[in-house]
């Protein structure tokens, strides 16, 4: 797999998400479903979203869908080469149609405050697309390019105190969300997006069960400079700054 172009890390920096296609190769797609179709085996299929959290060393087959392909590589080159941590767990993400549903906006990820205040947030959301998406309202995610600028432009302009407590009410920040997108792609291909970009789960009305994996990768030293990530919306994305 050859590295990202310059077009792709500009396009990256720009919407704040990338489709990276055929990462995955087929055997290691292959493999993944086998292993959710094991820890499907007593679940009883119900139209709607359904997720499954898997921490390691459980579900290799998960996890050697970032690290036994070149997915993890191309976060380092987004990011810093040697200098992400995680995951700590994947999440299987399952569509089960008929599920006419379209979301009114989105939201970001662990804006939600720990005990200590601080927000769970981190660096990168990397998902592994396992079954067709190539059309729209097939369980596809949603995104609205570039809130991942006006997320950190708010907090930057009102304070990230004020980002979170608007966050507290609905999951998202307070910003422009009429630009919105389904993210297209086919199983092995594999997304990037950032952390602070606005995203949420769309419809499925195909006749496939929408599967996709997802992990979330952290710059190492996050813990201590979080408040400047989250004002600095490429602080934590060396490739992407100096491309």
């Amino acid at each position: 797999m050859s590295p990202l172009s310059t077009d792709q890390l500009r396009q990256f920096g720009r919407d704040g998400y990338l489709v990276v296609p055929g990462l995955v190769p087929p055997d290691r797609v292959a493999a993944a479903n086998a292993a959710i179709d094991a820890l499907l085996v007593d679940h009883v299929p119900a139209p709607g979203q359904h997720s499954i959290v898997e921490r390691p060393p459980a579900e290799p087959e998960l996890f050697a869908l970032l690290y036994d392909t070149p997915a993890f590589a191309i976060a380092e080159q987004l990011t810093a080469p040697g200098g992400l941590t995680g995951p700590t767990h994947a999440q299987v993400a399952l569509t089960y149609p008929p599920y006419p549903h379209i979301p009114g906006s989105g939201h970001v990820d662990g804006l939600n405050r720990l005990r200590d205040g601080r927000p769970q947030s981190f660096t990168l959301l990397v998902g592994v697309l396992l079954s067709d998406q190539s059309a729209d309202h097939m369980g596809n995610v949603h995104v609205w390019p570039g809130t991942h600028r006006a997320t950190a432009e708010y907090a930057r302009t009102h304070g990230i105190e004020a980002l979170l407590d608007a966050a507290a009410e609905t999951s998202c920040a307070p910003v422009d969300q009429h630009d919105r997108t389904q993210v297209h792609g086919r199983p092995g291909d594999v997304l990037f997006a950032h952390y602070l970009l606005a995203h949420n789960i769309g419809g499925n009305t195909s006749t496939v069960v929408r599967r996709t994996v997802y992990m979330r990768l952290t710059r190492l030293g996050h813990a201590e400079h979080w408040r400047s990530a989250l004002t600095n919306g490429l602080m934590e994305f060396d490739g992407v700054r100096e491309s």
